[in-house]
């Protein structure tokens, strides 16, 4: 799609779909949106958070990452469904700073890279999964979620999770920084966390 938001131009095609974009309130809403084209990733906001609505079914897939927020917040929401895959990007799928699942709807990420990564399919400083709807996250050669500050279930929705690599840095969970924790704060009792080749869950002991 290769498109940018300007002051003049907020709403753009996206296969039979479109994306429109506030930016008082800084909310992308994905309607039915395909995206395909990338250059770091699909969707990306370099200097300011970003809110995702998704409506109906909506559909990112190239070499790039889905979503790279880097520096700020990322939250989505909405009732529709999202479906993303990321390529070979050295930050996974998704790169932001603190992630929001409060979805109503079906999302599935996955990051299936070509080599053997350094980066998980979701890298984030802390990501909370908040939603009535299910979260799928997977990575194909590494974690599924790296975080430098907590991972939170609080929502009501299934969440599974499935990281395939080795050693520390393979675990489907990676939470780095002293006192960073799993914390199960909500009503969430249908939680997933698979390893094919590693730990599930490594949390670090002390800064790295």
């Amino acid at each position: 799609n290769g498109e940018q938001f300007t002051s003049e131009k907020l709403t753009v095609d996206c296969g039979s779909g479109t994306a429109t974009y506030d930016p008082d309130t800084k909310t992308l809403t994905l309607d039915d949106a395909e995206i395909t084209a990338s250059h770091s990733g699909q969707i990306v906001s370099f200097s300011q958070p970003l809110n995702v609505v998704l409506i109906g079914e909506n559909v990112l897939s190239d070499t790039g990452m889905t979503f790279y927020v880097p520096g700020n917040n990322l939250t989505i929401t909405g009732s529709g469904n999202l479906t993303g895959s990321g390529g070979d990007m050295y930050f996974g799928s998704l790169y932001a700073k603190n992630v929001v699942f409060d979805n109503e709807g079906e999302i599935s990420l996955s990051y299936n890279p070509s080599y053997n990564p350094y980066g998980a399919c979701i890298t984030c400083s802390g990501i909370t999964f908040a939603g009535s709807g299910n979260v799928s996250v997977s990575s194909s050669k590494s974690s599924a979620i790296e975080s430098n500050g907590n991972v939170v279930f609080a929502g009501s929705g299934e969440v599974s999770l499935y990281g395939m690599g080795s050693g520390y840095y393979g675990a489907t969970v990676q939470i780095k920084g002293s006192g960073n924790k799993l914390l199960l704060n909500g009503t969430n009792s249908n939680i997933t966390i698979t390893s094919a080749a590693s730990d599930g869950i490594s949390v670090a002991t002390s800064e790295s």
